[in-house]
């Protein structure tokens, strides 16, 4: 760990990387992404998949697990992340139209439901990228 620490940060520090990181998102998008690929070289992938949850039901589910909620599972939380990622995929989608883009509506789905909805959408992702 140390040493990927040392190469994408020139550091061995965690939270120095960290800070890095958490500035990075005050860049304009098309920055941060040229940033976060050159610092853990890392390209795109080839699609990218939402499972989307009403914050009423993520907050129900968190409440009915048996280890409880996290802090920083709350309305106000879950909303404003919910709305960024939302706006994130709204700009990845227009940038980068060859990025294959997916949400997968989980509101009153069961797992096997999600799981057969996040089959399809791989499928399709590497459908499109490998051509018929």
């Amino acid at each position: 760990m140390s040493d990927w620490l040392r190469t994408c940060s020139g550091t061995t520090d965690p939270w120095e990387l960290g800070t890095d990181v958490l500035r990075w998102g005050t860049m304009p998008p098309q920055e941060m992404l040229g940033q976060l690929g050159r610092s853990f070289d890392a390209t795109l992938p080839d699609g990218v998949i939402l499972l989307d949850l009403p914050v009423a039901q993520a907050l129900q589910r968190t409440r009915d697990r048996a280890r409880g909620s996290e802090l920083h599972e709350t309305g106000v939380f879950l909303s404003a992340t919910r709305q960024r990622y939302d706006a994130v995929l709204d700009w990845l989608a227009g940038a980068r139209p060859e990025l294959a883009v997916r949400r997968i509506d989980c509101a009153d789905r069961s797992v096997d439901e999600v799981t057969a909805r996040v089959r399809g959408a791989v499928e399709s992702i590497a459908h499109a990228r490998c051509g018929p």
